[in-house]
């Protein structure tokens, strides 16, 4: 099986707990090796790595002009916007 490098989901109040208990480890048995969940209720992006026997080990919350640096592309950095909005348009 090929394993992906990362993916990037998004939550709203109403999903966040469906995306953590149903998604992420669908995500973790299809060896996708990390997954950020972009909590919007909680302006928090949870990045969740290491994977191990399709299950993450690590997870780390990133709020407000934190950086964010995916594991397999480290000369990138992101930095997390200063606020999310569901009803955005960029």
């Amino acid at each position: 099986m090929a394993s992906l490098g990362a993916y990037l989901d998004h939550s709203t109040s109403s999903s966040v707990e469906y995306d953590r208990d149903i998604k992420l480890p669908a995500y973790g048995r299809s060896g996708i090796l990390e997954v950020w969940i972009a909590n919007l209720t909680a302006e928090i992006v949870e990045a969740h790595t290491e994977l191990l026997n399709g299950s993450y080990r690590t997870v780390r919350s990133h709020r407000r002009g934190d950086s964010i640096m995916p594991l397999h592309f480290p000369d990138l950095s992101i930095v997390r916007p200063p606020a999310f909005s569901v009803n955005s348009v960029s």
